[in-house]
């Protein structure tokens, strides 16, 4: 998470009233492997031609009610109402791509608007990036309602409610959605929404102050955050599976495998 931790070094405490889900075991961390295209339309059909073929990666998810007493924990199961989200990644000469695909059958972004905390608005997928170079490391928001957001962190000791407050949207940074569905109405089930973001190289140089060139390690996690009217808590997912429901876990983020002309 974010906004909702108070920093302490590298602890964090999750304030969400849900208490967080501790998993004694990961997976390794994989690598997040990139393909390569010349141009990358900011497309939310998420084009076949385009997309397919890549690598897709599944997120894992959180039981962040885990704690709750045996008469709730039976009555919330995911069984009842789906949530799963899959990314693909993608370079061009000037940005790194993402593509998401969102399973949920209720889909909400009740406040539209950039540069606002969107996942305490409705479903939103975050992008963070870091490097090798130093602490410093990204967070970007696409919402289901098609709104964008960014955070730079100079480190882990710096509070991503202040940050916000005080940041613009890093320039550079695109996004596009479409609903299968209806958006913000539970009168039906939805199918999900799709998403695109794409975020200039340069200006990701320049906010992370690292290069796209050999001997820097970029890294990368996915973060997703669900609700829905037929479950009773928000679901947290993320790739790479991480041993915490904590999103700043930058040791447990996936290199970056880039396949593109480096810049």
């Amino acid at each position: 998470m974010k906004k909702q931790f108070i920093l302490y070094g590298i602890g964090m405490v999750l304030l969400t009233g849900c208490v967080s889900e501790q998993r004694e075991t990961v997976p390794p961390v994989p690598a997040a492997v990139a393909g390569f295209t010349e141009k990358v339309p900011l497309d939310a059909t998420l084009p076949e031609k385009v997309w397919n073929g890549l690598p897709e990666y599944t997120m894992s998810k959180y039981r962040t009610f885990g704690s709750m007493p045996p008469a709730t924990k039976v009555r919330e199961t995911w069984e009842k109402s789906p949530f799963e989200v899959k990314i693909r990644i993608l370079e061009d000469r000037e940005n790194l791509c993402f593509a998401f695909r969102v399973t949920n059958d209720d889909v909400r972004a009740l406040k539209q608007q950039n540069q606002i905390p969107l996942y305490q608005y409705g479903d939103t997928v975050e992008v963070f990036i870091a490097t090798s170079a130093n602490n410093r490391y990204g967070e970007f928001y696409v919402s289901a309602g098609g709104n964008t957001a960014s955070i730079i962190y100079p480190s882990r000791s710096f509070n991503g409610s202040v940050l916000t407050s005080l940041q613009t949207l890093m320039p550079g940074v695109r996004v596009a959605a479409r609903v299968q569905g209806t958006l913000n109405h539970d009168s039906d089930a939805d199918k999900g929404w799709t998403a695109v973001m794409s975020l200039s190289k340069k200006e990701l140089e320049k906010a992370l102050q690292a290069k796209f060139e050999p001997g820097t390690t970029w890294y990368v996690l996915f973060a997703a955050y669900g609700i829905s009217s037929r479950r009773s808590f928000v679901t947290y997912a993320s790739w790479p599976e991480l041993p915490r429901t904590n999103f700043h876990l930058l040791e447990y983020y996936a290199p970056l495998q880039l396949k593109g002309v480096k810049k």
